[in-house]
């Protein structure tokens, strides 16, 4: 909000600008609005640096045995590299301590607040400069406060509002039997919980698929629906079959795809039978809505809740109306 005009700004007016959000992002953010002469102040709700790959997260999405499908190589900043002798694809750990070490490094920590929950953020009018302010409140150790800034950098992340899409017949197969349950990959830590029942993984991008390789010879099948894929494909010596957009989950347990796709009414489309036993559990590892519980949609003009996207942006960065 109002970033643009302030870090792009000729004149190298110093600034105050509030940072939300302590991860990976946020770290940068200050480091470098702290370098260009501005007055950044970070806020972090937890209890430390590192975001979602902090040791105590706030919010804990990041699964036991789960590691970075970038190498190391590419996510490393350029001017600090990872520890020696890592390997290329690392672990939680290792990349929130490499998180920590940057804000360390580059001395992010003394215009940091940990523990510093922000409540609200919302136009404070005009500075003397004819610059738009904005106030910001947070809360910490129970108590509120409140700080007015020349600009504000959301980096808050969006692994908080899972994203449930309802696939055809999961109300009828979730009725038919008590035990048939559905979960959010949010909710995934590790595949011991799974062992053998059958279980349709719904999304086929980087969790889906890490999920469904750590499920693969623990569960007793695997099922996997991705937009890839363009007919039931069974891998029967995995216990494997992925399955493609539009299968109907039956009252029975059974997937059940789409015959026929020459016809456009779909009155005359049969359906197949998809190879493999009745399914016990869904995973939905269909990413996130995006959540700013701070600020508030219909002042700032913007539109975000409940959504996959947020708008206006231009470039995915500043707010188009107000940059």
């Amino acid at each position: 909000l109002a970033l643009s005009s302030i870090l792009l700004s000729m004149t190298r007016i110093s600034r105050r600008i509030a940072v939300i959000g302590g991860g990976s992002g946020g770290v940068v953010a200050a480091r470098f609005a702290k370098r260009a002469g501005h007055r950044p102040v970070l806020f972090e709700a937890g209890p430390t640096f590192g975001g979602v790959w902090a040791d105590t997260p706030t919010n804990d999405v990041v699964y036991k045995n789960l590691q970075t499908n970038l190498p190391t190589c590419v996510m490393q900043s350029p001017d600090l590299d990872f520890t020696p002798g890592m390997p290329s694809y690392i672990t939680k750990p290792q990349l929130g301590a490499y998180i920590e070490r940057y804000a360390q490094e580059f001395d992010v920590l003394p215009i940091a607040k940990f523990g510093a929950t922000v409540t609200s953020v919302s136009r404070a009018g005009v500075g003397s400069d004819g610059l738009q302010c904005w106030e910001v409140q947070w809360t910490s150790c129970g108590v509120s406060y409140t700080e007015i800034f020349d600009a504000v950098v959301i980096a808050n992340g969006h692994y908080e509002v899972p994203y449930k899409p309802e696939i055809p017949g999961q109300t009828e197969w979730l009725a038919a039997h008590a035990s048939r349950t559905i979960i959010h990959s949010r909710k995934y830590n590790e595949p011991e919980q799974f062992r053998g029942q059958s279980v349709l993984i719904v999304g086929g991008r980087s969790s889906g698929v890490d999920i469904a390789r750590e499920l693969r010879g623990v569960a007793k099948w695997v099922y996997v629906l991705e937009k890839k894929c363009i007919k039931a494909s069974m891998h029967e010596s995995e216990k494997v079959t992925h399955v493609p957009l539009g299968v109907r989950l039956c009252s029975d347990g059974r997937l059940r795809s789409r015959g026929n796709d020459d016809h456009a009414n779909a009155e005359f489309c049969t359906e197949a039978l998809v190879p493999g036993p009745p399914v016990d559990l869904m995973v939905l590892a269909t990413g996130y809505c995006y959540e700013f519980p701070f600020l508030d949609e219909e002042s700032l003009g913007m539109r975000f809740r409940g959504e996959r996207y947020v708008t206006p942006l231009y470039q995915h960065l500043l707010h188009a109306r107000e940059p």
